[in-house]
């Protein structure tokens, strides 16, 4: 069954490769098929943690036959995946609901309470996520 409103990403030729360095933040050296490719780094991000010597990427061959380079870099395997927890869906929708209360023009007191839910079930969320994914976040 299709969720309304979920968004599918779709890619072209997807293949699987290996990290090899990262010279700069838009181009990275992999290993595709016994040969080093130079492929578009989409995430400019620091990445320092996913981008390590070996690990396994995922690789789209781009479609612009312009380009100074074939593929892009779509995807890391770390092997492990870090999903959102019920706190941080509890708050998704509590906050939600609470902003469309606060812009129907709600008594003061009940602003008050709103502003506290969103608060504490963001605060609980996040340090929540942070204690049980602390071990990915530390890696060096």
């Amino acid at each position: 069954m299709e969720r309304k409103g979920a968004m599918h990403l779709q890619y072209g030729e997807v293949r699987q490769a290996h990290f090899l360095e990262r010279p700069n933040r838009f181009i990275a050296h992999v290993e595709l098929e016994g040969e080093t490719v130079v492929c578009h780094v989409k995430n400019t991000g620091r990445c320092r943690e996913l981008l390590v010597p070996g690990a396994t990427v995922y690789l789209e061959r781009g479609t612009n036959p312009a380009r100074r380079t074939a593929w892009d870099l779509i995807a890391v395997e770390k092997g492990r995946v870090i999903a959102a927890g019920w706190s941080g869906k509890v708050k998704t929708a509590s906050t939600m609901v609470c902003i469309c209360l606060m812009l129907f023009g709600i008594p003061h007191w009940l602003n008050l309470v709103c502003q506290g839910i969103i608060l504490v079930t963001t605060v609980y969320s996040g340090v929540e996520y942070f204690v049980k994914n602390w071990d990915v976040f530390s890696e060096k």
